[in-house]
């Protein structure tokens, strides 16, 4: 990397790259390019972000320019006042439960849109738009705004080429589906995928065996309020040992200097939670950290396909929040006694928020548009050379995604040969 001379290398146990990314680098109105599906993330900004394969990311960055079809746009409109500690999780899970995965989004752009967006942070934002990868969205993108301008105003570098692109009033969009938030609760999904989604107080007490805090989806945002939540929680219990059962990750190095200069991780680990250090951790199931065949987690990363955490696996997904209140009994749990006894100011302070900070001010102005004449190009070409080939086709059941192509322990696996033996593993 110091040969070539690279600007942004990081080595292990120092970041999750979207994280990193997210927080410092991408800005609004840029195209970026990642080689994993959860590069959607960056929406959350603003930018057109999404996932390839590591071929495409090579030439990409190999020739400065890659090939992209325009996709599809639909719009999942939200309205509707957020409950405090209702965050972008249970706000994704609704959405999935409400619309199904890899059907009206496939292989589209999702735009997040409605009043409702306005209010969401931009930790919210991101975790929606991550788990636009699960939804099936080519990409989820967000109109970026104010929130986002106060937040590149706290960046000392990569904040002065935004672009603040935002959709026309009559835009088409093959649909538009609305979505009400000011009745959402905390929501949980069961094995084996995002969109089996139910409210927590219907799997309230259920027995768990593990929970996990980390990965990509979760944001520094939610790791405090799981902080805040313990806190609540272990006020008149006694503190517990570490357990192999309970792991908190966070993000990136920089989420983790915060949370010790707020004094977060002793209610983490108070509460038994040990602390590892950033990577996705669980959410693979990669080397030791993994959950046994049988075990029920509660987890907040954003994939609970069969295997995902460890072969025979059994996770569920939710909040931070609601992982952090179900821990401390072992047994599903809603996190809202918790959330409501939380200071909402020192929460705020937690997360070095200025209520009063104001942002560039943005202007919205009609871009003026030359489009080029009609014509020119001759038919046929490519399209009058195409053959009919035959062959076998090897199908497979619905809703193939890279956890079925090669399962996440062995993707660090590099010959060929090797990827072969697993790949389809289960």
């Amino acid at each position: 990397a110091r040969e070539s001379g690279m600007r942004h290398f990081y080595d292990s146990n120092v970041t999750i790259l979207h994280t990193k990314f997210y927080r410092d680098l991408v800005q609004p109105g840029q195209v970026v390019l990642g080689a994993d599906s959860h590069s959607s993330s960056h929406g959350g900004l603003g930018a057109f972000s999404i996932g390839l394969g590591g071929a495409d990311i090579t030439a990409a960055m190999v020739l400065g320019q890659s090939w992209i079809e325009v996709p599809e746009a639909i719009a999942v409109d939200y309205t509707g006042e957020l409950q405090f500690g209702i965050g972008g999780k249970d706000v994704i899970l609704e959405t999935l439960g409400k619309l199904g995965r890899n059907t009206v989004a496939m292989e589209r752009t999702v735009e997040y849109r409605g009043a409702a967006t306005r209010e969401f942070t931009t930790d919210m934002r991101f975790t929606i738009a991550n788990m636009t990868a699960e939804f099936g969205g080519l990409n989820g993108i967000f109109e970026a705004d104010e929130e986002v301008a106060l937040w590149l105003a706290t960046r000392k570098s990569e904040n002065t080429g935004a672009l603040y692109f935002r959709a026309d009033d009559g835009a088409p969009y093959v649909a538009r589906y609305p979505i009400a938030l000011d009745k959402l609760g905390p929501l949980v999904a069961r094995p084996f995928s995002p969109d089996n989604v139910m409210e927590i107080e219907k799997a309230a007490g259920m027995k768990i065996d593990g929970c996990f805090i980390g990965a990509c989806t979760t944001t520094e945002e939610e790791l405090v309020l799981g902080a805040l939540v313990l806190e609540q929680a272990y006020k008149d219990r006694p503190a517990r040992p570490a357990s192999a059962k309970q792991l908190v990750v966070p993000g990136d190095l920089s989420i983790q200097a915060r949370m010790r200069q707020g004094d977060l991780w002793r209610h983490y680990e108070k509460a038994g939670f040990r602390i590892g250090p950033p990577g996705c951790s669980m959410c693979l199931g990669v080397a030791s950290e993994k959950a046994l065949p049988g075990e029920v987690w509660f987890s907040s990363q954003n994939r609970n396909y069969e295997n995902r955490m460890g072969q025979g696996s059994l996770a569920w997904l939710a909040s931070a929040a609601t992982v952090a209140a179900s821990s401390v009994e072992m047994k599903a749990a809603d996190p809202r006694p918790y959330l409501a006894r939380i200071d909402r100011e020192r929460f705020e302070k937690l997360l070095f928020r200025d209520k009063a900070a104001r942002g560039p001010e943005i202007r919205t102005s009609e871009p003026s548009i030359a489009a080029p004449a009609a014509g020119g190009a001759k038919a046929g070409g490519a399209a009058a050379a195409a053959k009919t080939i035959a062959g076998k086709v090897q199908r497979f059941a619905d809703h193939v995604d890279t956890d079925a192509i090669i399962p996440g322990q062995f993707c660090h696996l590099v010959k060929f040969e090797e990827l072969g033996e697993k790949a389809f593993h289960f």
